[in-house]
């Protein structure tokens, strides 16, 4: 596994925030901002036969919509929230960790900024995601 960390520009369009739902009297409903962390992780197992990567920005979505939104109980985290929080010109850093055929991980993808990627590799890959809720979450 590779990690190579970047600054995030204006124009990085990649990273993007993983809506969740928790049930709610058999309806979907989005999380707020303050129960976030209590949502569902993502396992993803790359399968090759190509590599790719996974970028992770270095502040959270609770972090992110903090800086931008007075109400964070009303409001319901959206990529566009990432975007905006870039373009005004907050920092967001990036690792982008390099997944062989066979590794995969475990990430709060409802929770990050994130993304998959295969910019730059001459092969396709094929990955295989489930998503589960961690044992401790209320």
């Amino acid at each position: 596994m590779h990690v190579q960390p970047r600054q995030l520009d204006h124009n990085h369009r990649g990273l993007h925030h993983r809506p969740t739902h928790r049930p709610a009297r058999r309806q979907l409903r989005p999380a707020a901002v303050p129960r976030r962390h209590q949502c569902r992780r993502r396992l993803c197992l790359n399968l090759g036969p190509g590599p790719r990567y996974l970028l992770i920005g270095d502040h959270d979505i609770q972090q992110i919509c903090r800086t931008l939104h007075a109400d964070l109980d009303r409001h319901h985290p959206h990529t566009e929230d990432i975007r905006r929080y870039v373009a005004a010109g907050h920092p967001l850093r990036c690792m982008r960790i390099r997944l062989e055929p066979g590794d995969g991980y475990i990430a709060p993808t409802e929770f990050l900024a994130y993304d998959g990627s295969t910019v730059g590799i001459d092969q396709p890959s094929v990955a295989a995601f489930w998503l589960g809720q961690p044992p401790n979450a209320s």
